[in-house]
């Protein structure tokens, strides 16, 4: 075989597996496209026991700040209400912080999924519609619907209409979401109350529809109810977030989500 053809031969192989290169990167591009992105978070404990009641997650990578040690546990402010994380799922910097690193092979370790922008702009303008068709349905103590609910039930049912599952009870459905701060919620966050002196984790449950307002079951009904003044007020807990995008579209979501709002009509007048 002369050389210039074992010459063209080489450039044919090489041009060949070039090729096979490229087609291997999209395709593993692709496949990563596909695949929901996850994220690792911690559970936050109501007291520093190992078998003590999970009142939320907190993502991996968040700053805490730490109000104390006991059996194990870092004592850490989680925004509206104080809890517990494993000191192995916590790292003290050089500089001072605490910031959450989830372990992977921790039983206190949980993965959550993101929920791309779009699809959780979908999702929630669609459950806020859904929760605003539910106005006016009857009080059902033990009912998660469709006709006639509890607090919880009213959660549980409309996340359930857009295959997102929630825990039944109202204590049960902090476990369900990432902790967010109260000036911080949006639109389908879940919002949180109890009574002080009660034992329960939480004893009350609604879903935040904007403007300081949320939609809930009462003994009145499905209503609108205040958030900024009155009972709600008093007894406020905590926000969990189910549809989670990430910090890094945080701020995007915030932009489209007062649009719904506007568009779906929550204003205070409607909210009494």
């Amino acid at each position: 075989m002369t050389k210039p053809i074992r010459l063209g031969l080489r450039v044919i192989c090489l041009a060949l597996c070039f090729v096979c290169l490229i087609g291997l990167v999209r395709s593993v591009s692709a496949e990563a496209e596909t695949q929901p992105a996850k994220t690792k978070t911690t559970v936050v404990r109501q007291s520093a026991y190992e078998d003590a009641p999970v009142i939320g997650q907190m993502e991996d990578g968040t700053e805490v700040t730490v109000l104390g040690k006991r059996n194990g546990f870092y004592k850490v402010d989680c925004y509206d209400m104080k809890g517990y994380i494993a000191k192995t799922q916590i790292k003290h910097t050089k500089d001072g912080k605490y910031i959450i690193t989830c372990q992977s092979k921790s039983s206190e370790t949980k993965t959550f999924t993101y929920t791309d922008r779009t699809e959780a702009m979908t999702l929630r303008h669609s459950i806020l519609a859904l929760a605003k068709k539910q106005l006016g349905e009857p009080y059902v103590y033990g009912s998660a619907g469709p006709y006639g609910f509890d607090c919880s039930g009213l959660l549980r049912y409309l996340y359930s209409q857009h295959d997102i599952e929630l825990q039944r009870t109202a204590s049960r459905q902090l476990q369900d979401g990432i902790v967010v701060a109260k000036e911080g919620m949006q639109v389908g966050d879940l919002v949180f109350f109890r009574v002080r002196g009660e034992t329960y984790p939480a004893s009350h449950v609604g879903i935040y529809v904007g403007n300081n307002k949320m939609i809930h079951a009462g003994h009145e009904g499905i209503v609108y109810a205040p958030l900024n003044y009155g009972y709600f007020y008093d007894n406020f807990l905590c926000a969990r977030r189910v549809i989670h995008t990430g910090t890094a579209q945080l701020s995007e979501e915030i932009t489209d989500l007062q649009q719904v709002i506007s568009r779906t009509g929550i204003s205070g007048r409607q909210a009494s």
